[in-house]
């Protein structure tokens, strides 16, 4: 028994040294194909989220729990947000918007993220669709700053959508009847 405990305290241990903490497994998925993900959601017309986090973040794992989880449920059979995490201390791969291969780490490096959690919401490019949640902020406000962020990102995202499909279609006024 005491063996068993043992091997199951060395792969936890190993877990959180590389980044495969138990926290990250629950809930919502880790990114792994960004540029894949972004289309996903302009199909749907619903805004991509990335939650930046670490292992072992308090507020990370409260911004996880108490929000993104039950946001990321789907009501009524439609979801209104696609959720993805990126671990800042991870050397996971990752393919990025443009479909570079790259890592956890150093997409967030790249994207400017150096404090967690972060609740950034992107378009199918990787561009802001409102601005970023740093923090935790105010905890009896968050809910609603993330709900007026989400907002504003599922109308952009719409309006993205929209101009894709109509993008190949040549829109005409109907012809005017004779006689008038």
């Amino acid at each position: 028994m005491k063996h068993l405990i043992s091997h199951a305290i060395t792969i936890w241990a190993a877990c959180m040294t590389f980044g495969l903490a138990p926290a990250f497994a629950a809930g919502l998925p880790n990114a792994h194909d960004l540029a894949a993900d972004a289309r996903a959601a302009q199909a749907e017309g619903i805004p991509l989220a990335i939650l930046y986090s670490i292992n072992g973040c308090p507020a990370c794992e409260e911004v996880r729990r108490l929000y993104l989880n039950a946001l990321s449920a789907q009501l009524k059979g439609k979801r209104r947000v696609l959720i993805r995490q990126v671990n800042l201390k991870s050397r996971s791969a990752l393919t990025d918007f443009q479909g570079k291969q790259t890592t956890h780490d150093a997409y967030a490096h790249s994207a400017g993220i150096t404090f967690v959690p972060v609740v950034q919401f992107l378009g199918v490019d990787g561009e802001e669709l409102s601005a970023p949640l740093v923090g935790r902020m105010l905890p009896d406000f968050y809910g609603a700053y993330l709900e007026s962020a989400l907002d504003q990102a599922t109308g952009k995202s719409k309006m993205q959508t929209a101009s894709i499909k109509t993008g190949s279609i040549e829109l005409r006024s109907p012809p005017e009847k004779a006689g008038r």
